[in-house]
């Protein structure tokens, strides 16, 4: 948020890490604003004041992209960059204030490659195949957790929506515990999706008491035909050994289908 010039000003720490991340992962063509690049997303200096609420953003968002479905092609394309700057905008806030007075971690003599996808399925697949008796709740999250084979997952991902496909599918080795930066980010404009997400947080792995860790720390967002934006932390810490940490988030589209939103992660390559 800008401020007036009578006012003192002060970016917040980890605003670039948060532009780079931005600038390393969005898959939609486009340029960072010049705001961004310049470094204008500044707040009050008074400690009392806080950031910008990112639920407010990400209502901004949503309010912008959920219009009619009838777009003319022109339409939808200005729509689309619009959205995309919104989004990033609010990535940006979201990665800022994760990182604002964080320190990472150290490096560990354990290190692991740790994939993830997203991606959305029908919700009675995911039913199918992850039963409601099988899900844990996540504290203070619209998010379930289950552990699953990777027969489970594969099987999720052959009958997930065509319409908006594989949101996210990326690999990275990780060396630190608790807390490596990690984000993504992801976009679909055409004339039946208009919407994004992403993710900002950490990843981290260990091997504790003979046995490998991971431990999974995120703010997330979704809103490709959402009736409301989708935004929740997403948290795991623990063992996960040969098996797939799968989170759920279920919800209903702008046409009534009833869709779960879906972010897998598989650890491997331990040493």
């Amino acid at each position: 948020m800008l401020i007036n010039g009578s006012e003192r000003r002060v970016v917040r720490p980890g605003f670039h890490l948060a532009i780079r991340i931005l600038r390393n992962s969005l898959p939609c063509s486009g340029t960072v604003p010049h705001s961004l690049r310049t470094g204008d997303i500044l707040w009050p200096a008074s400690p009392n004041q806080p950031a910008p609420a990112n639920r407010r953003i990400a209502f901004q968002v949503y309010s912008y992209v959920s219009g009619r479905r009838s777009l003319s092609r022109s339409v939808v394309q200005q729509r689309g960059e619009t959205m995309q700057r919104l989004a990033m905008i609010a990535l940006a806030v979201a990665v800022t204030s994760t990182f604002a007075g964080c320190k990472l971690g150290s490096a560990q003599n354990t290190t692991a490659v740790i994939r993830y996808k997203a991606f959305e399925a029908p919700a009675t697949l995911v039913d199918r195949i992850v039963p409601a008796v099988n899900r844990t709740p996540i504290e203070g999250s619209t998010y379930l957790l289950a552990q699953g084979t990777q027969g489970d997952l594969t099987a999720l991902q052959d009958g997930m929506l065509t319409d908006s496909g594989l949101l996210v599918d990326r690999s990275r080795r990780i060396y630190f515990w608790p807390k490596e930066a990690d984000g993504w980010t992801y976009c679909r404009v055409d004339e039946k999706l208009v919407g994004g997400g992403g993710g900002a947080g950490f990843l981290g792995v260990r091997s504790k008491d003979g046995r490998h860790e991971i431990r999974v720390e995120y703010l997330v967002s979704h809103t490709i035909n959402t009736r409301e934006p989708i935004q929740s932390k997403l948290t795991y810490e623990g063992a996960l050994s040969n098996r797939v940490l799968i989170a759920l988030m279920p919800f209903a589209r702008t046409d009534g289908e009833a869709v779960v939103h879906i972010i897998a992660f598989q650890a491997d390559g331990w040493r």
